[in-house]
């Protein structure tokens, strides 16, 4: 995905989110993001994660960020205590706990 920060400058950012729990396992921002650097953001989420059983569609959902060092607080806030109702009532890290 790409946009622009407020300021103007282009940014883009990858963002990975898991289909059952709902929990984002990556948002890398940058003003540029080499298909080499997907590649390699992907190959270590299946090193630590394992490989997925089935490939969700994909879906692209634009956001505009101030400082890239915000999308660390966005995602831990999202995971931590966002509760969804597919989840029951539960948020994704709370979910992927049980």
């Amino acid at each position: 995905m790409s946009d622009s920060l407020v300021e103007g400058r282009s940014c883009c950012a990858l963002s990975i989110i898991d289909d059952h729990n709902r929990e984002c396992l990556l948002s890398q921002g940058s003003v540029s993001l080499p298909s080499a650097s997907v590649v390699k953001h992907l190959n270590e989420l299946i090193d630590y994660y394992g490989k997925p059983k089935l490939y969700p569609k994909l879906c692209i959902r634009i956001y505009k960020f101030t400082p890239f060092i915000t999308a660390d607080k966005i995602i831990e806030d999202y995971n931590d205590n966002h509760p969804h109702q597919s989840l029951g009532d539960l948020s994704p890290k709370a979910f992927g706990n049980r």
